[in-house]
């Protein structure tokens, strides 16, 4: 329960971010690749994100222990950090049509789900998310964030719960009853799908 305090960092802002000391500041903090780079002060260029999140993860967290961390790593997929444990999520393939604001839905259904009660993390590293029933708030993430490439405007104009539940189903996901739960209203206002 309570609130939390989200945070977004951009490349040109990474500097002002670590100098005003506001790493230390939120609960959950979403950055992409490149900018958990900078933010850790690593000049690791080989471009290997485990080593690259699990140090970011190491400098940050010495002066903020309870961060959550995101970090997107655009198609190659995501990272969830919390409470020492570290996931890798795939991306939910789509037909491509632009990728601006795909951080943003990301990161949009992510906040959602926490707020609709889904656990943050999955419990396990997934290669692929059809493997498994779609159940954290990251899953609900990564779908809006598929969804979203699929447009070419910055924010999909068609995007309602109805017809991201929809996007699933085309998907042929599956989904656990607390996952189900999120779209409740929809599914009630919805015809079930054939």
């Amino acid at each position: 329960g309570g609130s939390r305090y989200v945070a977004s960092v951009l490349a040109s802002e990474v500097d002002a971010f670590k100098k005003q000391g506001a790493r230390d500041l939120p609960d959950l903090l979403a950055v992409k690749i490149d900018e958990a780079r900078n933010l850790a002060g690593s000049e690791d260029e080989s471009g290997d994100p485990d080593k690259i999140i699990n140090r970011s993860i190491e400098t940050i967290s010495a002066s903020n222990p309870g961060l959550i961390m995101l970090v997107t790593n655009g198609a190659k997929g995501s990272f969830c950090y919390q409470d020492g444990r570290l996931e890798y999520h795939s991306v939910l393939p789509a037909e491509v049509r632009s990728t601006v604001g795909a951080g943003d839905a990301f990161l949009a259904g992510i906040i959602t789900g926490i707020c609709c009660g889904l656990p943050l993390q999955k419990g396990a590293s997934i290669n692929d998310i059809t493997e498994k029933p779609l159940s954290s708030a990251v899953d609900l993430g990564t779908l809006l964030a598929s969804l979203s490439v699929t447009s070419s405007d910055t924010i999909h104009p068609e995007i309602d719960a109805s017809f991201l539940l929809q996007y699933a189903f085309s998907k042929g996901l599956s989904f656990s009853d607390g996952f189900l739960k999120v779209f409740r209203q929809c599914l009630k206002q919805s015809p079930s799908r054939s």
